[in-house]
């Protein structure tokens, strides 16, 4: 089974004026079923992580039975999680 994952940005007004957040979004291609992985003003590393951790959990992680994901270059990827 193949999966993508990628970014997409919402723009949100707060107290200290306004902050975008970034939403990793996991989609299962054979049944376009999405997936809401996370959400954070800042994806550093150990998020990145983290969330990583969750997508493969061996009990109900998103990406359980899946082959092959597609990601792009985002620089927010971190790069020891990408094989080559």
């Amino acid at each position: 089974m193949l999966a993508a994952i990628d970014f997409t940005t919402i723009e949100v007004w707060t107290r200290g004026g306004l902050l975008t957040y970034y939403l990793l979004l996991v989609m299962e291609i054979a049944t376009r079923r999405i997936h809401f992985a996370g959400c954070t003003p800042g994806p550093d590393t150990a998020w990145m992580q983290q969330i990583a951790r969750n997508l493969t959990d061996a009990e109900g992680g998103f990406l359980l039975g899946k082959s092959y994901l597609l990601l792009d270059r985002d620089g927010n990827f971190v790069r020891r999680s990408r094989r080559s």
